[in-house]
């Protein structure tokens, strides 16, 4: 008698089958209306945010991969003008919030515990999201990428890329596999500047 083999389903695994097949789909505008004000709401409910982010629901932009996804709500009045600030200041660009994703570091995800990890509920069902505070500052009359999130200071520090597309919302992204264990979120700000976020399976 043969035995039939199981198919194991490694974190490698997992992250292929959700960036692999790039199946990926943008999120509805009837289901932002449903989720983006309660996100919103438990974001202001949030103590010591190094960013203020007053959410721009209207231009919520999201994309979903299986069960797994990333959402960025924009922070109002957003524009190529508050791009321009001097280099001392930081500008906020808006909120990212992830589904069973978290971001990596040297192609390590972060631990859960660096991670503002927001109780929300979707579908009823309670998952922990977590919640990123996104903003850009100069530095050598280069732009980068802030990405807070437990702590008052950046986890990540990003290079952004000069690019020239038109978007109809202030921030977009995509999602993209990068290597067998990690995948990319790469998110756009006004169609002037695109900076990758490596992200992998958010583990608690």
């Amino acid at each position: 008698m043969k035995l039939a083999m199981k198919h194991i389903l490694t974190p490698a695994t997992l992250v292929l089958c959700v960036f692999g097949a790039l199946s990926q789909e943008v999120i509805p505008p009837e289901q932002l209306e449903k989720v983006v004000p309660r996100l919103i709401e438990r974001a202001s409910d949030q103590e010591n945010l190094p960013l203020k982010v007053d959410g721009d629901a209207a231009n919520a932009f999201g994309m979903s991969a299986k069960n797994h996804g990333a959402l960025l709500i924009p922070n109002k009045g957003l524009s190529a003008e508050a791009l321009q600030k001097p280099a001392k200041d930081v500008v906020v660009l808006g909120q990212l919030w992830m589904k069973d994703l978290s971001p990596a570091v040297e192609g390590k995800t972060v631990e859960a515990d660096k991670l503002r990890l927001v109780k929300i509920a979707l579908k009823e069902e309670e998952h922990q999201l977590p919640l990123l505070l996104l903003g850009v500052q100069k530095k050598d009359d280069r732009a980068e990428l802030l990405v807070f999130g437990r702590g008052p200071e950046p986890l990540l520090t990003l290079p952004f890329k000069k690019i020239n597309l038109k978007q109809e919302k202030p921030l977009e992204l995509d999602m993209r596999r990068v290597s067998d264990d990690l995948g990319a979120v790469d998110v756009s700000v006004l169609g002037q500047f695109k900076a990758e976020i490596t992200v992998g399976l958010l583990t608690r």
